[in-house]
């Protein structure tokens, strides 16, 4: 999608898991959320296998990477 930057996901053995997407800017994130393909999949993932599915959004300022 148009301003996805790519994304992080990572899950424990007993199935806690969390992914992380980045994002040029908020009106790509309203876009993408926006997209009908995504909203099915989204409330698909929602009803069938995470109920409890809490979203964060955050803005990163900077990022450090060790060498």
């Amino acid at each position: 999608m148009a301003g996805d930057l790519g994304r992080e996901s990572t899950r424990e053995a007993g199935g806690f898991g969390i992914t992380v997407s980045y994002w040029q800017r908020d009106a790509a994130i309203a876009s993408g959320k926006a997209r009908i393909d995504r909203t099915v999949a989204r409330d698909r993932g929602r009803n069938h296998w995470h109920p409890h599915y809490p979203m964060r959004v955050a803005k990163a300022e900077r990022a450090h990477v060790k060498p």
